[in-house]
C-alpha cells in the first residue's frame, strides 16, 4: 500500500492528521492519496482548499490553512467542530496556536526532485 493506505492502517483510532512540509513538499498529495482511499473519490476530483480554507468530502474535512490570517478564524467558521465528526487532514496546521492532543504529525522533506521523506509521530 501507498504511504496513505499505511497511515489509515497503522491509526485507525485518530481523526487528526497534521501535514508539515514546504511549499510544494508533497503534502496535498498525500492527502488526496487519504481522500481517495478512505472516501473512494477520484484524486483528480480532490483539490486543496487554499482559497476556502477547508473542502468537505463525506467523511474526511481537508483543510489547507496557508492563508489564514489568525487562528481565530478556524474557529468562528466552526472548522474545530469537524474534529469529532470527521477525519481532519490539516495542511499548514502551525497556523493555528492549539491543535488537539490526539493527532497524527505527517513530516514531508524533499530528498531529490522525485524522491521524498515522510516521517510521522503519534502525539496523544
Amino acid at each position: 500500500p501507498g504511504v496513505g493506505q499505511k497511515l489509515l492502517d497503522l491509526y485507525p483510532d485518530y481523526r487528526i492528521f497534521c501535514f508539515h512540509g514546504d511549499l510544494g513538499a508533497g503534502k496535498t498529495t498525500l492527502i488526496k492519496e487519504i481522500i481517495s482511499k478512505k472516501d473512494n473519490v477520484k484524486k483528480d476530483v480532490i483539490v486543496s482548499p487554499t482559497f476556502v480554507y477547508c473542502n468537505l468530502y463525506e467523511t474526511c474535512a481537508h483543510f489547507d490553512l496557508y492563508r489564514l490570517k489568525n487562528p481565530q478564524e478556524f474557529t468562528f467558521m466552526g472548522f474545530d467542530e469537524l474534529f469529532d465528526t470527521h477525519l481532519c487532514l490539516i495542511e499548514w496546521p502551525e497556523r493555528l496556536v492549539e491543535l488537539p492532543q490526539k493527532r497524527i504529525d505527517v513530516f514531508i522533506e524533499h530528498e531529490t526532485q522525485n524522491t521524498r521523506r515522510i516521517m510521522y509521530e503519534k502525539s496523544t
